[in-house]
């Protein structure tokens, strides 16, 4: 059983595949057990749609498509609403997180609940 406080991620795209091709997979093995990322493309036309249709991940809880870029607020908001995690956040595709980020943030979240 896992006793982890779930973390749930939106991970934003647009265009700069050779990023998310170096970003994504190293998001995607976090060492923190209980996590789901939500990857939202905002219409690129570069190969990173493609791209992301071969992802397979039991950390992907969904990849949304929009035909058009929406930009980083509006989807982020949607994210927000919809997320029923303790913990949650954004990562862009240009942002290369380190193996054990998630589980850093959780601990310092549990011992000071101020932290935004």
């Amino acid at each position: 059983m896992n006793n982890s406080p779930l973390v749930e991620i939106i991970y934003i795209t647009y265009n700069r595949l050779p990023y998310t091709k170096i970003t994504l997979p190293v998001l995607l093995d976090c060492n923190y057990k209980n996590y789901k990322i939500t990857i939202v493309d905002n219409g690129s036309v570069d190969g990173t749609i493609e791209y992301l249709k071969t992802i397979k991940n039991k950390h992907v809880k969904k990849i949304v498509f929009n035909k058009k870029n929406k930009g980083l607020v509006r989807p982020t908001k949607t994210f927000w609403k919809e997320s029923n995690a303790k913990y949650f956040g954004k990562i862009d595709n240009d942002i290369l997180v380190q193996k054990n980020f998630i589980s850093t943030l959780v601990k310092a979240h549990e011992k000071n609940s101020k932290l935004a």
